[in-house]
């Protein structure tokens, strides 16, 4: 996957999302802003150090929303695992 289809794969995020009634909002919270740092990384506006998003990778916080929300969400998981997978083929 590249940067181009990782992009469309966080818009399909940003859409379920919104459609997920019954995600508690602390995690809906973190996964959008999650989603915004991977923008920003892509981008290359973002200082991974300084952000609070940079003390483990990005494919790591998003297993662990993955372990949290997948009994629940399935198709938000399956989109959050696309993102996963992208971002660790590009090294993300």
């Amino acid at each position: 996957m590249d940067s181009r289809e990782l992009r469309e794969t966080l818009e399909s995020l940003k859409r379920e999302l919104a459609n997920s009634e019954k995600l508690d909002t602390p995690t809906r919270e973190s996964l959008e802003e999650l989603s915004a740092e991977i923008h920003r990384r892509l981008d290359g506006t973002s200082d991974a150090g300084d952000s609070p998003t940079g003390e483990a990778s990005l494919t790591d916080q998003l297993q662990d929303y993955l372990l949290e929300i997948e009994a629940e969400h399935p198709r938000l998981t399956r989109v959050v695992n696309q993102v996963a997978a992208a971002l660790a083929n590009l090294g993300i």
